[in-house]
């Protein structure tokens, strides 16, 4: 008995690593793949100034932009109604996944930018395609975002 359950323990933890590699040749991408470092890189070259924060309407995006943008906070919206006072002045980029046609700004984020900045349904958001990290040639993760100055 101890020898199946070692086999099938064994068996899954096989199954979870070989996800990661064999999942790309057939289009099935992992949270691993995200490219979100190359994500960063475009935000860095894009020529706008530092972010006083970021404000993202997901947990894994919060996560990974904490990852990328050590320095800058990152404030999740619709989790708590304190968030909208924690909010700084400047200029703060609002992030979120493009993916499934997701091109507008989310309604969470809005929520939170609106009163500090009521011309947001004005500002175009920037889309940007980013290839998976160790995708096939041609898969891209969508990311959109906004940079907004608030006062």
């Amino acid at each position: 008995m101890l020898s199946i359950a070692g086999f099938l323990a064994f068996g899954v933890i096989l199954m979870l690593w070989a996800r990661v590699f064999i999942g790309p040749i057939i289009g099935d991408y992992s949270f691993a793949h995200t490219p979100y470092k190359g994500f960063s890189r475009v935000v860095h070259a894009d020529g706008g100034a530092s972010p006083t924060a970021i404000v993202v309407d997901d947990r894994i995006v919060a996560g990974n932009l904490r990852i990328q943008f050590p320095d800058t906070p990152i404030i999740l919206a619709g989790i708590s109604p304190e968030s909208q006072n924690r909010l700084p002045a400047g200029r703060i980029l609002a992030v979120w996944s493009a993916e499934s046609g997701r091109d507008g700004v989310p309604p969470r984020i809005a929520a939170l930018l609106t009163p500090k900045q009521p011309r947001l349904a004005e500002i175009e958001p920037t889309i940007v395609a980013i290839p998976y990290n160790a995708g096939r040639p041609g898969d891209m993760y969508k990311f959109a975002y906004v940079r907004v100055d608030t006062h």
